[in-house]
């Protein structure tokens, strides 16, 4: 038999004295997403290096199943704060946005609700291990997406999206604080 070949997208494949191909090394998966995370992904299971947080993007750009999405959500999870902050500021927000509707539209068209409740339930876990600020959530929908799962019938989705909005609705609190305090400051300056 001869030895494995690697091919471009991080396939091995094995084949046998006449050149037949044979299973592939890695349980058959062949797939370019599945290619791309493994050439992407460090030590904790997300993206460490800034360099892959495109290909991170483009792969949550694509269509993929509730399956692939959560797969990306837990990368994105577990990427280093530097790679997660960067994400705020790319698609992976937008992306994310998308894949919340697309699972209430689907849960409305009575699609399988385990699947769909999967799903919600790792974006809001993906969206509270985000450093998440004012301007990103006056900048984009994600708040009131978010707010609108409050209303899920799937108790989980539910209480995880209550817990999110309320972390967020700190972040308000906390801000609204600084600035009078702020204000406070500027006032006594000028007396």
């Amino acid at each position: 038999m001869e030895a494995p070949v690697q091919n471009d997208s991080m396939d091995v494949e094995q084949h046998d004295e006449n050149g037949t191909h044979m299973e592939s090394s890695n349980g058959g998966t062949g797939s370019p997403t599945v290619a791309a995370l493994q050439r992407m992904l460090g030590p904790s299971g997300g993206v460490s290096d800034e360099r892959h947080l495109p290909m991170l993007e483009s792969l949550m750009e694509q269509p993929q199943g509730a399956g692939m999405q959560t797969v990306l959500l837990l990368v994105l999870e577990q990427s280093t704060s530097e790679i997660k902050a960067q994400a705020l500021k790319g698609k992976a927000l937008k992306c994310v946005e998308g894949w919340v509707n697309e699972a209430v539209e689907a849960a409305a068209a009575a699609a399988p609700p385990q699947d769909v409740a999967a799903l919600l339930q790792a974006v809001l876990r993906c969206l509270a291990s985000l450093p998440m600020d004012l301007p990103t959530l006056r900048r984009t929908g994600i708040g009131r997406v978010v707010g609108s799962l409050r209303k899920q019938a799937d108790a989980a989705v539910a209480s995880l999206a209550k817990q999110l909005v309320e972390q967020w609705r700190r972040l308000q609190a906390d801000s609204a604080g600084a600035a009078a305090d702020g204000s406070q400051v500027l006032q006594d300056r000028k007396r």
